[in-house]
């Protein structure tokens, strides 16, 4: 994990496209995104044409397969979870300044290479 702060954004919740993420109150960092698509999916380049006397008698194995498989890594850091007692009688606004208050906490912590307890969630999306 890349202890710079300055490159890791932290959430509270994440929203991309039609999918909404939520952790209940804990806030998260994205660790790792991979994209794996079948071997046999569409084809990604154009056909080039036949130069010269050279056939190729063999095609592509490209059968237009749309298998596509999502998976991405959590960091969350439950130590700075917000409870339920701290969230009651709190307006939006004030809501918000201390999800930035212990967003900063965890940076400082980070930055100042702080042991900072940490779980890894992994989420698969397939189709």
């Amino acid at each position: 994990m890349c202890l710079n702060s300055q490159k890791i954004r932290i959430y509270w919740q994440k929203k991309e496209g039609c999918k909404t993420i939520e952790f209940n109150n804990i806030p998260f960092s994205v660790a790792e995104e991979k994209l794996l698509d079948c071997q046999f999916g569409p084809k990604y380049f154009k056909q080039k044409p036949v130069q010269g006397k050279r056939l190729w008698l063999q095609s592509t194995r490209k059968i237009g397969c749309n298998a596509h498989v999502e998976v991405k890594a959590f960091t969350l850091y439950p130590e700075f979870a917000i409870t339920q007692g701290e969230r009651e009688g709190l307006s939006k606004w004030k809501l918000r300044c201390l999800q930035e208050e212990k967003i900063k906490m965890i940076k400082t912590d980070l930055e100042a290479k702080q042991s900072v307890k940490t779980t890894k969630k992994y989420f698969i999306s397939l189709p």
